[in-house]
C-alpha cells in the first residue's frame, strides 16, 4: 500500500533544511523505497524554492499541481511519497478538502500529515527577521505580529489538516527538541516517520546576520518603502544584497546607516507586547 507524507511547516522551524536534503538525497530515499515528489515543485531559478512543493499549495484555488503528484505517484514503483511546503500551514479547510479528494486519486486513503513547530514567540522572532532580510519589512516586531497572528496559531493548522485527514497519523515535532538529540532535525524526522535511520547529509540554510545588519536593512527598507522605490528600480533590492553580503557598496552602506539605526531590531519591552498578544488569542506565551 502506497503511503503519502504531507510536511506543511510551519515557517521558521527547518522546513528548507527538509526540503533541500531529501531533494539532494532522493537515490538514499529510492534505496529504502521512498521518493521525494517531483511535481509541483518549483524551477531551478526560484533557489531553494525549488525544492519545495510550494505549487501544491493551492492559495489562488488552483489544484492542477495536486493531479500532476496524484500521476506521479500512481505511475510510481516506490511506497512512501513526501511532499513538503510551508505554504500549505495556512490554507483553510474546505482547499484541504480538495487535497483530500486529489490524494484519493492517487490510490492513498490515508495520509500522514507532518509538522514541524517551534515556539510562537521564536517563530516572530526569526520570520520577523528574514521578512527583513528579503522582504519589505519596516513595522516594529508587535505590529508584525499582528499582522501574521494566524502563522502562530499551530494547533489551528494542525487541526484543520487532522479533521479532513482524519484517517491518516499526525505528527508534530518540535524544533527545539532537535538541538542536541545527536540525529540532527532530517534524521529525527525520519524516525517519527518510521523510515528509519537514512544517511543523509542535512543541508544547512538560512544563515543568519547580526542585529545591527538587520536594523540597517529595516532602515532601507523604511526609506525604499515611503518613496516607492522597491516597485520601479531594482537598486533598492540591489543595496540590500550588498549589505546582507558584505561587498563593498554594502559596506558603505553600513557605515553611513549604522549611526542611524538602533542596535537591536526589537526590544524586551516590544516582546513583552508580542506575548501579550499571543495570551489574548490562546497562544503559547513562552
Amino acid at each position: 500500500m502506497k503511503k503519502l507524507i504531507i510536511h506543511i511547516g510551519a515557517r521558521k522551524a527547518g522546513s528548507t533544511t527538509i526540503q533541500k536534503t531529501f531533494a539532494k538525497n532522493n537515490d538514499a530515499l529510492h534505496a529504502r523505497g521512498g521518493h521525494y515528489v517531483q511535481a509541483a515543485r518549483l524551477p531551478e531559478s526560484r533557489g531553494d524554492g525549488q525544492y519545495a512543493h510550494h505549487r501544491a499549495a493551492p492559495l489562488d484555488g488552483d489544484f492542477e499541481h495536486w493531479v500532476h503528484i496524484a500521476r506521479e505517484i500512481r505511475e510510481s514503483c516506490y511506497e512512501t511519497f513526501i511532499v513538503s511546503s510551508e505554504l500549505l500551514y495556512t490554507i483553510e479547510r474546505e482547499k484541504i478538502r480538495e487535497i483530500r479528494k486529489r490524494v484519493k486519486e492517487a490510490g492513498i486513503e490515508a495520509a500522514t500529515v507532518l509538522m514541524v513547530k517551534r515556539r510562537p514567540i521564536d517563530f516572530v522572532k526569526s520570520e520577523y527577521k528574514q521578512q527583513i532580510k528579503f522582504g519589505r519589512e519596516a513595522r516594529s516586531i508587535v505590529a508584525f505580529a499582528q499582522a501574521h497572528i494566524r502563522r502562530c496559531d499551530h494547533e489551528g493548522a494542525l487541526q484543520r489538516w487532522a479533521s479532513v485527514f482524519e484517517d491518516g497519523e499526525t505528527i508534530a515535532l518540535e524544533l527545539e527538541a532537535f538541538r542536541g538529540s545527536g540525529r540532527g532535525l532530517v534524521g529525527t524526522v525520519c524516525q517519527a516517520l518510521g523510515m528509519g535511520t537514512l544517511d543523509l547529509e542535512e543541508e544547512r540554510m538560512n544563515e543568519s546576520l547580526d542585529d545591527k545588519r538587520v536594523c540597517v536593512l529595516r532602515l532601507i527598507n523604511r526609506v525604499a518603502g515611503q518613496m516607492g522605490l522597491f516597485d520601479v528600480s531594482e537598486h533598492a533590492w540591489q543595496l540590500k544584497n550588498s549589505v546582507k553580503r558584505g561587498r563593498m557598496v554594502g559596506q558603505a552602506a553600513m557605515r553611513a546607516l549604522a549611526p542611524l539605526a538602533p542596535e537591536r531590531p526589537y526590544e524586551e519591552h516590544e516582546i513583552e507586547q508580542v506575548r501579550a498578544l499571543f495570551a489574548q488569542h490562546g497562544l503559547p506565551v513562552r
